[in-house]
């Protein structure tokens, strides 16, 4: 039903799948995503609010994960008329804290500062992870910077410096997306793969900075980031509030997406701040 876009329908097959399972925390998640598709923000809420209950009350830790990951894509994606920075921030808390019961850093890297403080040529492996590499808002924030980097110059060459990798976690492409594969250095499709198995790619890779193009929206891989396999992690684009890890050392901003001197926007990020002039 849901894929003959036929929300109603499916929402009310499964207010009877509720009557015949209150407690399947699967189908309040779904209501509540099915209730967001509907614009419904308070039902949303409301919904997710018992699969979070649920889960934390069956002990269900992936799952867990799972609805506090939806709960904050429902009120980033709804904006719901309670939303205060101060609920933002404790919801990426205890989504944070809902990863770190399963996913917790796990790579060492002095073999590869090593060999790259060994290297005559430096070159930096640069990790770019999302899902929207591709005809999409995120696209056009950076296909300059990777064009800028890119791995063949006009004289066939290769860059110095960078090295730009890209971890797409979706699983639609486009032209937008051939032209990215011809420019970075490597295109992993990735988005078959589990949180721990693109952590062990990404370390493999040998990636010195890891950058998060997704943050709470869709197709992030935040439990990913939580095991730390880059020893520099930074997150930038998505929405301009913190992941809630620690993992995640720096949080890409300018004036436009965080402004200094408004002190509405103004909560805590476990991430350093790093401002460039402008995005």
């Amino acid at each position: 039903l849901k894929k003959q876009d036929k929300i109603i329908a499916a929402t009310n097959i499964l207010l009877k799948a509720k009557k015949l399972d209150p407690n399947n925390l699967h189908i309040w998640e779904f209501l509540a995503l099915y209730k967001r598709f509907a614009g419904d923000s308070e039902s949303a809420m409301q919904m997710i609010d018992k699969a979070v209950k649920l889960a934390e009350q069956q002990g269900n830790i992936a799952e867990e994960v799972v609805a506090k990951e939806l709960y904050l894509k429902t009120i980033y994606y709804l904006n719901p008329p309670n939303l205060t920075p101060q609920l933002i921030q404790k919801s990426c808390k205890l989504y944070a804290d809902a990863i770190h019961k399963i996913y917790t850093p796990k790579y060492n890297f002095d073999k590869l500062i090593k060999i790259f403080h060994k290297q005559k040529n430096k070159r930096l492996k640069i990790g770019l992870v999302g899902g929207d590499f591709k005809q999409h808002a995120v696209h056009f924030f950076i296909q300059d910077l990777i064009e800028f980097f890119n791995f063949k110059n006009i004289n066939g060459s290769t860059h110095k410096s960078i090295e730009i990798y890209i971890y797409m976690t979706a699983d639609d492409e486009d032209h937008i997306t051939a032209e990215i594969r011809k420019s970075c250095r490597v295109y992993r499709k990735v988005d078959k793969l589990n949180y721990r198995q693109i952590a062990d790619l990404i370390f493999a890779d040998g990636i010195h900075i890891l950058v998060d193009l997704a943050n709470h929206t869709s197709y992030n891989r935040l439990p990913s980031f939580a095991l730390k396999p880059a020893p520099i992690q930074c997150s930038w684009m998505g929405v301009p509030t913190t992941s809630g890890l620690n993992e995640v050392d720096y949080f890409f901003a300018d004036e436009f997406c965080m402004p200094s001197q408004n002190n509405n926007t103004k909560f805590e990020f476990t991430e350093k701040i790093y401002r460039f002039p402008n995005i």
